[in-house]
């Protein structure tokens, strides 16, 4: 009997032992996580409650006032509704933006307390997004900073890639490299392990604001990193930085740049930019090498692209402007009235002389000899100082039953 109960007690002790280690188990992974017990009180409580709306009447008159540029009255609409519920997120832009022009002293406390009131309530990151995003194109850095850091100091909101991908842009339209590389060192460790990735619409911005300042390196830079994460850059930036180089003088170093990264794609809309820079300088050095780039892309050349070839070739008096207007004349491109006048016009400040008698046989092949041709060519004629030619053409004109114009008759006066 005794063996009996000491083996039932020893059978009973050992379940006793593997049930304690379980309780002590559960005890320390549900009581003792209190971080996990408040996470889901916090997420029941914010459930639980009733989300209010932001009063109708009072969004559409914020959203009026707004329309019609008055600040003053913006405000006046979004403070008797703000305490009530939190501001929608397409509605936060116009007020912000009314505050940076009538109380931008106001801003910073006044939205504050308002996202303070309705924190339960708070998308963090399209509300940021939504407010740095305005104050960031007025181009009011000091607030925009101010505010960077309340949120995150103060409200306890995270960054996130679309939050640092915003003052990123502010930074760069401000015209301030320095802070943008500070930013990228400091997004680079809040939000990645092994080095910064902007999206493509951060790329974007941070461009479009160097653009914005003219600074050519560091558009150069972006546009190289854009490229080499792997991104496409929209040909109008590549277009555009072109142009910013031109007015810098930097042209032909630039686009030599360019062409020596293999990161870097340049398609025809960004070489019909260089084409058309190169007509106000006319560099027939630089066009060759574009036009070069261009015949290596094989793809058809479109009407603007032949316009721009034509107008440097034609302003340089180079013979190739003859061959791409006939190679013009074959494609799918007509060959208009107005395009044959503008060259004319080109040919007169070059007094390219050939290329316009070519044009003008083109002309009457298609029996298209109208005034403004004739006028046209009249005026290669004054440029070249061939007068007689000049005048020989008023009886050619009125024998057509044309009638000469203002110009014509400024020409045979001299």
């Amino acid at each position: 009997m005794s063996t009996t109960t000491d083996f039932i007690i020893d059978s009973c002790v050992s379940v006793w032992v593997e049930l304690s280690f379980l309780a002590f188990f559960l005890l320390g992974f549900f009581v003792l996580r209190v971080d996990v017990w408040g996470r889901l009180l916090k997420s029941k409580a914010k459930k639980g409650k009733v989300t209010k709306s932001f009063d109708a009447a009072l969004l559409r008159k914020v959203e009026e006032e707004a329309a019609s540029g008055h600040a003053a009255a913006v405000l006046r609409a979004w403070r008797r509704g703000q305490a009530r519920a939190l501001t929608p997120e397409d509605l936060l832009k116009p007020v912000v933006q009314a505050f940076l022009e009538n109380e931008p002293a106001s801003l910073v406390p006044e939205i504050l307390a308002h996202l303070k009131l309705h924190q339960d309530n708070l998308n963090e990151r399209a509300v940021q997004v939504s407010i740095l995003d305005a104050v960031a194109r007025s181009g009011n850095i000091k607030i925009m900073v101010e505010l960077w850091d309340a949120f995150y100091e103060e409200l306890d909101m995270q960054r996130s890639l679309s939050t640092y991908e915003v003052i990123l842009g502010g930074f760069a339209s401000a015209g301030l490299p320095a802070k943008v590389k500070e930013h990228m060192n400091k997004m680079s460790r809040d939000l990645f392990t092994t080095g910064s990735q902007l999206s493509p619409r951060g790329f974007s911005l941070v461009i479009k604001g160097y653009l914005k300042n003219g600074l050519v390196d560091d558009i150069f830079h972006g546009i190289y990193a854009m490229s080499q994460a792997g991104y496409v850059v929209p040909p109008f930036a590549v277009g555009q930085f072109f142009r910013v180089a031109s007015e810098k003088q930097r042209l032909p170093e630039m686009f030599d740049l360019v062409q020596a990264s293999s990161q870097i794609i340049t398609n025809q809309e960004a070489l019909c930019a260089v084409f058309e820079e190169c007509a106000k300088t006319i560099n027939l050095e630089l066009a060759q090498k574009a036009e070069k780039s261009l015949r290596t892309l094989n793809t058809p050349i479109d009407e603007k692209t032949y316009d721009a070839l034509l107008k440097v070739y034609t302003l340089a008096g180079d013979a190739k402007a003859l061959d791409i207007f006939k190679e013009m004349q074959a494609s799918e491109h007509g060959v208009s009235e107005g395009l044959c006048v503008g060259l004319l016009a080109r040919c007169a400040e070059g007094k390219f002389l050939t290329f316009a008698e070519e044009i003008v046989r083109f002309c009457r092949d298609r029996k298209g000899m109208s005034i403004a041709v004739y006028s046209a060519l009249m005026k290669v004629y004054a440029f070249s100082g061939m007068y007689d030619k000049a005048c020989d053409l008023y009886d050619q004109i009125l024998s057509e039953g044309l009638e000469p114009d203002s110009m014509m008759y400024g020409c045979l006066m001299k």
